[in-house]
């Protein structure tokens, strides 16, 4: 995929932090790939490691100078100290 230009008539979100959840594919991917690109530092999530990984690196790829971009694998909750939550929920209780 083919990083994301600038939108025109956007702002830059340089210093916002965005939490994408399903952000392994599909839309969360499309989603993240835009916010970063925009500059904003994005937290992606989901349930498959390997689908992160490639999605954190098509993301770095597309993102302006400076964002971050880190995936959290839901199922990680107690090494997050979030034992007692649902996936559902996860969002809420790492942020």
């Amino acid at each position: 995929m083919a990083a994301p230009g600038p939108l025109e008539g956007t702002r830059s979100l340089e210093g916002t932090t965005a939490l994408v959840t399903g952000g392994g594919g599909g839309i969360g991917l499309s989603v993240a790939l835009r916010l970063a690109a925009d500059g904003a530092n994005v937290l992606i999530c989901g349930r498959t490691a390997s689908r992160l990984d490639d999605a954190v690196k098509q993301i770095q790829a597309a993102a302006a100078p400076g964002a971050e971009v880190r995936a959290v694998i839901i199922g990680d909750q107690r090494r997050l100290g979030c034992a007692n939550v649902s996936p559902n929920r996860v969002a809420a209780d790492v942020v």
